[in-house]
């Protein structure tokens, strides 16, 4: 910041007429004013003339002063500011590594207090949650056994009680069976599957090629017959004899009022003899019966 010169000063200070006086200073001024024949209101009015001058000068040189005080202040703050700046560049350039290992420290020392508050939370969580599932873990087992132990007698009464129900269906339709099938019995099938597989008792094959037929005394309308429980009889086939043909002698076919037929004929076997079929219309199944 310096100092405005006299020749500037006097450049920008505003140019002010005044009286030739005779006076060293201002008072003298206005007293050899005064003398010179000038009234009060003259001077005044000279008075005022100066104050007006005076406060234009410095008016001027406050300004020129402000002017000169920021040029130079603005110069002052670029000036510190680059010098600053280098400064600035210089120390970092020296200090930097120093500080990168300071702020890292820094980082890292404080990483590792929180991670230490954030894990010691983390771990009274876990200690609480690994309390609660140990405290959950005891209720089930004892909740477990419990209901294992009420399961294991529903079981048992289960078991005991399903035991009784098929030992008492078992019997039940073995009675059944027996009721319906009992030893003696016949059952017809059209497989050749032993009844014995899905039926009580021992069941036998019989009656192959046979018909069955009513025991007991029986009429065909004309003849009677008994019929014994277990007989056989019959057979596939027939030769006739005389009698069944109703022959005589001498071959003369009778009539049914007695008389005779003239036509003569031997009886079977002279000439070649054959069997007549008695089978009846049949419809081929399985007999059963049961035998024990």
């Amino acid at each position: 910041m310096g100092i405005i010169d006299d020749d500037k000063l006097q450049s920008i200070l505003p140019k002010y007429s005044v009286l030739k006086l005779s006076g060293k200073n201002l008072a003298q001024q206005y007293v050899s004013a005064f003398n010179t024949g000038m009234n009060v209101y003259q001077c005044i009015n000279q008075l005022q003339g100066y104050i007006e001058w005076v406060i234009k000068a410095v008016d001027d040189v406050v300004v020129q002063w402000n002017d000169t005080v920021y040029s130079q202040l603005q110069d002052s703050i670029n000036a510190t500011k680059q010098a600053t700046t280098e400064q600035f560049n210089i120390e970092w350039q020296k200090n930097k590594a120093q500080l990168d290992a300071e702020i890292e420290g820094i980082i890292q020392d404080q990483f590792k207090q929180d991670w230490q508050e954030k894990e010691n939370a983390i771990n009274a969580k876990i200690n609480v949650v690994s309390t609660d599932l140990e405290t959950f873990k005891t209720e089930t087992n004892t909740t477990l056994s419990q209901n294992q132990t009420a399961f294991n007698n529903f079981k048992e009464e289960t078991n005991t009680k399903f035991t009784t129900t098929k030992e008492e269906l078992t019997e039940l339709i073995n009675t059944t069976l027996d009721s319906i099938y009992p030893v003696g019995s016949v059952y017809i099938s059209l497989t050749n599957n032993n009844p014995s597989t899905y039926l009580k008792g021992t069941w036998e094959q019989f009656a192959q090629g046979r018909t069955l037929i009513g025991a007991g005394k029986g009429s065909d309308g004309t003849n009677t017959q008994t019929f014994n429980v277990n007989d056989t009889g019959g057979e596939y086939k027939h030769l006739l004899t005389k009698k069944e043909l109703s022959l005589i002698d001498y071959g003369a076919l009778l009539q049914q009022n007695g008389s005779a037929i003239g036509v003569h004929a031997h009886g079977p076997g002279e000439s070649g003899s054959e069997k007549i079929s008695l089978m009846q219309p049949y419809y081929t199944v399985y007999f059963w019966k049961r035998v024990s």
